[in-house]
């Protein structure tokens, strides 16, 4: 099951930034950091299965979670949390080159050098595991967390809109919520094992949802909003791009958005409240 017809249609708040910079070549890097914070339901996931893959305190026991790996988790979480609540002027090299200089500490495997074209896989699949705290995130596993991505070479507006909305085992229904692409054009490749190959790009942009029509397109540390009908999937014949493409589980975007209002309501009645003491007094 694939496509529109499933499509979450609960609004969502991307980030929106200002006078930001691309940094040397740092797109590879900063489009990931903007795909992991842009979203408060992706940013609220952090840490959330710590103790237990299910998600639950007294559920089973996180077995995969090394203890030496909380500390630089930790470390990755502060410094993006600055990226979240600074969104002018903040978002420029030096402060990648944070990010970068965690990575290069715990001697990331493939990670890409710093101020040179790169690749986000190696920096994607890390910041998983620290969101995650080790979890299987994977589609079809059993832990069924709301949250993972996957890796596509899409080359028309037809294939694209095969991938908004994806189906796990239990009948569960994800919806792209954001999404990476490397602005270069290139041949289909495949592994010996059938699996997509991914490569390089001279450059990243990445895309994050506000509802079925309206996105926020993230560039060179700067936003924007554009109609999603006006980004172009069209490639040249015979060529294609790579995406990497973030899901969010439906039921949990409503369950949030559900709680979300209902604590809205509950400040406005404080609010109300404090409002009517200070009168009084």
């Amino acid at each position: 099951m694939a496509g529109r017809e499933n499509i979450s249609n609960e609004v969502l708040s991307p980030l929106e930034l200002t006078n930001g910079k691309n940094g040397p070549k740092a797109c590879w890097l900063n489009t990931v950091i903007y795909a992991f914070t842009s979203h408060q339901e992706i940013w609220d996931l952090f840490g959330k299965y710590e103790k237990s893959c299910s998600g639950d305190e007294n559920g089973d026991k996180n077995v995969y979670l090394i203890e030496d790996n909380k500390k630089d988790y930790n470390d990755l979480y502060e410094l993006l949390d600055d990226f979240r609540k600074k969104t002018d002027e903040h978002w420029v090299g030096a402060k990648y080159k944070s990010i970068y200089d965690i990575l290069e500490k715990i001697n990331l495997g493939d990670l890409s050098k710093w101020g040179q074209y790169g690749n986000p896989l190696p920096v994607i699949d890390y910041f998983m595991n620290a969101f995650l705290s080790m979890c299987p995130y994977q589609l079809q596993s059993s832990t069924n967390i709301p949250f993972f991505y996957n890796s596509k070479q899409i080359s028309s507006d037809a294939e694209m809109e095969t991938e908004m909305t994806v189906t796990n085992k239990n009948n569960k229904v994800y919806t792209l919520v954001s999404f990476i692409r490397g602005i270069n054009e290139f041949k289909t490749i495949n592994s010996s094992s059938g699996a997509s190959t991914n490569v390089d790009a001279t450059h990243f942009e990445a895309y994050s949802k506000i509802d079925n029509t309206n996105w926020i397109k993230f560039d060179s540390g700067n936003t924007k909003k554009i109609k999603f009908e006006n980004i172009n999937f069209i490639t040249s014949k015979g060529k294609v791009k790579l995406y990497l493409l973030f899901y969010l589980q439906n039921d949990y975007i409503r369950n949030f958005n559900e709680k979300r209002v209902q604590q809205e309501k509950k400040q406005k009645i404080q609010n109300s409240i404090n409002n009517k003491l200070v009168l009084f007094i």
